[in-house]
């Protein structure tokens, strides 16, 4: 087996401090793709595009697994781009979309659960705060017999 290439080498440090990359100069696409999808936040994506634009029409591979891995139902919304270099904006149009759908949908969450709220407090009982004596409540009825009670030694 000979021994790697200077490329070969180059290309493995790279991949291993890929987080380290902002910019490949004039190197082609081709050449640094192993190396770029090792990448896992499209912030650093989009700025090593702006750094060497000449390599943002070649991109649209590694945009679009950003678009699998952070967008939900991305198959459903409309992800191909009029302009092949334009995938950056495509993916944050389409993540823009999900926050605003997950706002939405916690909106009608919150709503849901105060109408559950309310519908459980109409059906809650409330409790007093002065103790209840079912002494004091008891009715007293005539035939139930005498309201004071005789002293056994005084009766006559």
């Amino acid at each position: 087996m000979p021994a790697p290439s200077l490329l070969e080498m180059v290309k493995r440090r790279l991949q291993r401090s890929v987080d380290l990359v902002v910019d490949v100069g004039d190197i082609p696409f081709h050449v640094l793709e192993s190396v770029l999808k090792k990448i896992e936040n499209p912030k650093q994506l989009r700025e090593i595009e702006a750094n060497s634009p000449h390599i943002a029409e070649d991109t649209g591979p590694l945009w679009l697994n950003f678009i699998k891995r952070d967008i939900q139902n991305w198959e459903q919304k409309p992800h191909k781009p009029r302009n092949p270099t334009m995938w950056c904006k495509v993916y944050y149009k389409l993540r823009r979309e999900q926050e605003e759908e997950i706002i939405q949908q916690q909106d009608a969450l919150r709503a849901a659960l105060a109408k559950t709220e309310q519908e459980r407090k109409k059906n809650t009982s409330t409790l007093l705060n002065r103790a209840f004596d079912p002494v004091q409540h008891r009715r007293t009825h005539a035939t139930s017999g005498p309201s004071v009670t005789k002293d056994p030694r005084n009766y006559t």
